[in-house]
């Protein structure tokens, strides 16, 4: 078997390439710089809004001829503006203008960029007596607990002996205590 004539041919001192340029003998070095740029949110300046009312409130109430023939539906929704609403609902959209130029329905960019209304709830505790929301709870705890073999006893065991030597109701609160307690009760009758 005869080697290549490349392979045959004595080393040169002239500039060029050398038989084994094209052969990697090392491994490349690993990137210094990461290959993609993390995101960072944009900066506000000075036509930046400070608030979602502030921008609310720079909306600009135009009538539906000042806008063209062709732009004539809310580019979200695409109902017509004017169109009467829809049974039930109060979405009929009429034109506003941003301060950009661009035009959009009202309510739609009131529910887009509005607040959210506040809901208040009022936690009360949970009763473990008769037909009570505790006593099904805990029923059905107890029933899981019964079934289930994924509940070794010891496990349950040292559940109770932490809630027990806890300060219960400084710890977990008087709602949750009241719960953690009915569940004590009912673990230790198993």
């Amino acid at each position: 078997m005869s080697q290549p004539e490349s392979a045959a041919m004595p080393p040169t001192d002239e500039p060029g390439p050398s038989p084994t340029s094209h052969v990697e003998l090392t491994s490349p070095e690993p990137p210094t710089q990461p290959l993609v740029k993390s995101y960072s949110p944009p900066k506000a300046d000075a036509l930046t809004f400070p608030t979602q009312e502030a921008f609310l409130e720079s909306l600009e109430p135009i009538s539906i001829e000042e806008v063209n023939d062709n732009n004539r539906r809310c580019p979200i929704c695409w109902k017509a503006y004017g169109e009467k609403p829809d049974p039930g609902f109060d979405n009929t959209e009429m034109p506003v203008k941003l301060r950009c130029g661009h035009i959009f329905g009202d309510k739609c960019l009131a529910s887009t960029f509005g607040l959210p209304e506040t809901v208040r709830h009022s936690l009360k505790p949970l009763s473990f007596d008769g037909a009570s929301a505790g006593c099904l709870l805990g029923s059905k705890l107890e029933a899981w607990l019964r079934t289930s073999a994924a509940v070794p006893e010891q496990h349950v065991q040292k559940l109770e002996d932490m809630l027990l030597a806890a300060d219960g109701d400084k710890l977990f609160g008087e709602y949750w205590w009241i719960i953690l307690q009915g569940m004590i009760a009912l673990l230790q009758q198993l």
